[in-house]
C-alpha cells in the first residue's frame, strides 16, 4: 500500500502562520532616538542679567543611551538617565549624575534612582512633554505642554 502526502494548501498556511505571530508583530514602536531641545526664559536678576537654561535630553537608538543636560543661569547639571518607552510615550528615570553619584556637586540628592524627571508623549499636536520629578530654575514643577522640540530626532 503507498501512502501519499498532499501538500497544504496556501490558505491553511497562511492561517498558522497568523495564528503563531504576535499581536502586533511587523508593527514598530516609533524610534525615540535623537536630540531634544528647550530653551526656559525666566526673566531677568536684580542685576539686569538674563535668567535662562538650555534643557538637552539626548536619547540613544533603541533606548541605549539617555541623557539630560540643563545649563544656563548659575547652573549646568549633567544626568544619566534610563529611558522607558511606551506605545506612544517615553519616560525618563534618573540614574544619576554623570559623575555615577546621585548627589550633585553640592552634595545633595535632589532625585532618587528611579524617579521619573520628564515624560514626552507624541500626540495629534505634537511632542507633549509632562514634567515629574525635573522642576525649573524657579523651583515650578511646569504643566504638560509642548516644550521640547526634536532637533536630530526620528
Amino acid at each position: 500500500m503507498r501512502m501519499t502526502i498532499k501538500k497544504p494548501s496556501v490558505a491553511l498556511l497562511v492561517c498558522l502562520c497568523a495564528y503563531f505571530l504576535p499581536t502586533g508583530a511587523g508593527a514598530e514602536v516609533p524610534a525615540w532616538d535623537g536630540e531634544y531641545g528647550y530653551y526656559a526664559n525666566y526673566g531677568e536678576s536684580y542685576g539686569g542679567s538674563s535668567i535662562g537654561a538650555q534643557y538637552t535630553v539626548v536619547i540613544g537608538e533603541e533606548l541605549s543611551r539617555c541623557e539630560i543636560e540643563v545649563s544656563g543661569y548659575q547652573t549646568h547639571e549633567q544626568i544619566v538617565c534610563i529611558a522607558e518607552a511606551g506605545e506612544d510615550s517615553v519616560r525618563l528615570l534618573f540614574k544619576s549624575y554623570f559623575s555615577g553619584d546621585t548627589k550633585n556637586v553640592y552634595g545633595v540628592e535632589i532625585y532618587r534612582p528611579g524617579q521619573a524627571l520628564l515624560e514626552f508623549e507624541r500626540g495629534p499636536a505634537g511632542l507633549v512633554t509632562h514634567w515629574h520629578g525635573m522642576r525649573g530654575l524657579d523651583g515650578e514643577l511646569r504643566e504638560p505642554g509642548r516644550y521640547f522640540e526634536p532637533s536630530t530626532a526620528h
